[in-house]
């Protein structure tokens, strides 16, 4: 059986850059939604986790809280995930909370949200994103891409974020630690040194946790004169309120049906992490039967394996197994499984198209690893000769190989077609916050909106 070479695998990713490159000349646009915020990105230092050194000992147990209420939930967070190499995403109880964590931490600000963050991706790679917005200040508007090529429905228009801010609206913050493989942290009466880098999202925002769905972005998707094929489903895992998330996804599934009653488009979903569980179920029990298409990462497919009745996948050919199982029961065109050493899916369609989407995604979201910023299409170009693809890639194909004769990355099962793909090797990375978003919109550039329902 062949084993693709590194030297393959490069040659893939310049092709799949070359694929890109020509898309980016369509005038088709993709529309993602739903939720969007300002992340305060701090660096989890020796400096920064000073203050729990005060702590009791006793307090410090590293069990993960269901919320942040007081400040040694938070150390208990990290030290949990630390300890782990484990990213998350843990909501804070309260404003006295989020002001408590503003005033002991620091850091720049971006724009945060699946649906934000893959709009940013998209426009600054070339392509044009319509983007919904749960609230837009004039401090998020000024964080956006300014090219033109981003935009939100306003005015029964498509208007630059900036064009579009409103007065009234108040960032929502988001706190994002992010902690680097290696760096030493004293936690007083605990002490740990990371082994990998990773990142936890924390979150005080009743915008999102309603997710209001903006009726100008919905019909702008629907008027066939915008040029929308594509559209990106995430947010709903910020709910609190079941009964509302139930509302808002029965909405939204009528709203699909317009959408594809008056052109062709290809609905995306995204999973993203989910808190609650009767969330999760009206999410996996009711929206993905009306998408064409699912991506989630390696903490979100024990939920699929749950609904399945299955326990959590422990390896890379047990996760195609229950990629497929899933697929086939909700009837998918496509379900994505994107890891940080590689990228998986189980597709109906042409499985060489998928690869180039899958290695332009995994180009993308590396390349903003290790610089930290968006890139274009043209820094992608100069990345390439540097890039290093992982060094466990033939361990992962050796065992699909066996399983789903797998070939340069495709093999095939009942559900369809397995197509697998390494991600870069990125030594120190600059930034693990929102990688997965990067990628969702990078995939979605070279996704083919042809395989709709």
């Amino acid at each position: 059986m062949k084993t693709v070479t590194t030297v393959d695998w490069k040659q893939g990713y310049r092709f799949a850059l070359e694929r890109a490159q020509q898309a980016a000349r369509s005038e088709s646009r993709v529309a993602c939604g739903f939720t969007n915020n300002v992340d305060i990105v701090v660096q989890v230092t020796p400096e920064a986790v000073a203050s729990f050194r005060s702590l009791p000992p006793r307090s410090l147990t590293g069990t993960l809280p269901a919320a942040l209420r007081q400040p040694v939930d938070l150390a208990n967070m990290l030290l949990h995930c630390i300890e782990r190499g484990i990213g998350g995403e843990v909501p804070v109880q309260d404003a006295a909370m989020v002001n408590w964590m503003r005033a002991h931490f620091e850091g720049p600000l971006q724009i945060g949200g699946t649906g934000a963050r893959a709009a940013n991706t998209l426009a600054s790679l070339g392509f044009p994103a319509l983007m919904h917005v749960t609230g837009l200040s004039a401090l998020e508007a000024e964080l956006h891409e300014s090219s033109g090529r981003l935009t939100v429905a306003a005015d029964r228009r498509l208007l630059p974020p900036r064009a579009a801010a409103r007065s009234g609206d108040d960032p929502m913050f988001h706190h994002i630690f992010e902690y680097q493989a290696g760096v030493p942290l004293d936690f007083g009466a605990r002490s740990i040194t990371p082994t990998q880098s990773n990142r936890i999202i924390t979150s005080f925002d009743p915008l999102n946790k309603i997710v209001e769905l903006d009726p100008g972005y919905l019909l702008a998707i629907e008027d066939a004169r915008n040029q929308i094929d594509r559209v990106l489903i995430s947010g709903f895992n910020q709910m609190a309120h079941p009964s509302l998330t139930r509302a808002r996804i029965a909405s939204l599934v009528e709203h699909v049906r317009r959408w594809r009653e008056s052109h062709p488009v290809l609905v995306h979903q995204e999973l993203a992490a989910i808190i609650e569980p009767e969330i999760a179920a009206a999410i996996l029990g009711t929206m993905v039967y009306h998408v064409d298409s699912l991506g989630l990462n390696a903490d979100e497919i024990p939920l699929l394996a749950a609904v399945l009745d299955r326990p959590p996948p422990q390896t890379i050919a047990e996760q195609v197994d229950v990629l497929a199982r899933f697929k086939a029961r909700a009837g998918l065109g496509r379900i994505n499984l994107h890891t940080g050493a590689y990228c998986l899916t189980v597709t109906d369609s042409d499985p060489e198209d998928e690869r180039a989407a899958l290695l332009f995604a995994a180009l993308v979201a590396g390349a903003r690893a290790a610089t930290g910023t968006y890139p274009s299409l043209s820094a992608l170009d100069a990345l390439l000769d540097t890039i290093t693809v992982r060094p466990d890639t033939a361990q992962h194909e050796e065992q699909l190989a066996r399983r789903y004769e797998l070939r340069d990355g495709i093999g095939h099962c009942q559900a369809g077609w397995v197509v697998v793909v390494p991600t870069l090797h990125i030594d120190r990375p600059v930034t693990t916050v929102g990688l997965g978003d990067t990628y969702t919109g990078a995939l979605l550039a070279l996704i083919n909106p042809h395989m709709a329902q």
